[in-house]
């Protein structure tokens, strides 16, 4: 421990000493910000500019809760909230195809994992608005499924990467294991209420 401190104090010496040929004052600890020598005023500090905001994304589920074999729809809303024209935007769905399945994606390419939509123009004030919808397949481990949406494009390069994203969660309903058929149940539930 000891010998730590005196390898530090040995340090700083040398560095003091250092500055000192170079500065006039060998009292001072070396500059760490050189901008300040010779009582050389710093430049104005830099001013931090978010990036503007050019569009809005809003994604919504038509419903919060699914029972598995369900189906879900969403609408995915894009609004450009800039002053000029935006071009050659691509929007993309991305999910997990291991338990949802793509019913209908609108005039979206639908591929293994995601849907993709090309959107040539979205003027200033415009918005344009995707639906497609979703079918769980099977059972999942968690009560929540999440899909997220992005946008991509040149014009939109600038935007931090949470502000062209959004996501929803979607919570996954069961019925108690009872060894009936769920449709048996059903019929069941609607005879009673007749």
């Amino acid at each position: 421990m000891i010998g730590l401190f005196l390898a530090a104090v040995i340090i700083f010496g040398v560095l003091a000493l250092q500055y000192g040929k170079n500065s006039g004052d060998p009292s001072l600890p070396p500059r760490l910000f050189p901008a300040f020598e010779n009582g050389e005023d710093a430049e104005e500090p830099m001013e931090f500019v978010a990036p503007e905001t050019l569009v809005e994304l809003w994604k919504s589920p038509r419903t919060i809760e699914v029972f598995p074999h369900g189906t879900i729809q969403y609408a995915l809303t894009i609004k450009n909230v800039g002053t000029r024209l935006l071009q050659n935007i691509v929007a993309e769905e991305r999910f997990d195809d291991a338990i949802l399945s793509v019913v209908q994606g609108g005039s979206g390419s639908v591929s293994e994992n995601r849907i993709a939509w090309n959107i040539e123009t979205i003027s200033p004030g415009e918005d344009v608005t995707l639906q497609y919808e979703f079918r769980l397949e099977k059972i999942v481990p968690s009560p929540r499924i999440q899909t997220t949406s992005y946008l991509f494009g040149d014009d939109l390069m600038d935007m931090t990467s949470s502000s062209r994203m959004a996501s929803s969660n979607i919570t996954v309903l069961s019925l108690p294991e009872s060894g009936v058929e769920l449709g048996l149940v059903l019929r069941w539930i609607s005879t009673l209420l007749e």
